[in-house]
């Protein structure tokens, strides 16, 4: 939970090297990995949120969508971290030392209107994160 990222100022996330490694693969990620198309997403300084859509082939389970095999949620999030890791570390004096937590919290979105509520959410964290620390609601 270190603010490894970057920080809050203003209600903007100023983001660390650290952060801008984590937005640049971010950015990478419909690229490095088929099949995998991002929308809204922010780095914050302690944490990340993201939303991706994970179009083609039939209809999986959501068990089976979120699991561990090629193209689910969980080897993308895998993918993510491990290059994010390897990145932080070739670059910063912090070798060794995790950027991640263990796992990740997930949602399926199953409308439009609670993707546009997570849409909104994602955009607004940082605002109501430097509120928060002000004391504000």
């Amino acid at each position: 939970r270190g603010r490894i990222f970057g920080r809050l100022s203003h209600g903007q996330v100023r983001l660390s090297e650290c952060g801008r490694i984590v937005e640049a693969e971010w950015l990478r990620t419909s690229q490095m990995r088929t099949g995998v198309i991002t929308d809204a997403f922010i780095v914050m300084p302690d944490h990340f949120h993201g939303i991706v859509w994970l179009p083609g082939g039939p209809p999986l389970p959501a068990s089976r969508c979120l699991g561990r095999g090629h193209g689910t949620l969980g080897s993308i999030v895998a993918g993510f971290k491990a290059a994010t890791t390897a990145t932080t570390w070739e670059v910063n004096a912090a070798r060794g030392v995790p950027i991640w937590q263990r796992g990740y919290h997930d949602s399926i979105l199953v409308s439009e209107r609670a993707l546009d509520r997570a849409r909104s959410y994602i955009v607004m964290n940082p605002v109501q994160a430097w509120l928060r620390t002000r004391g504000g609601s």
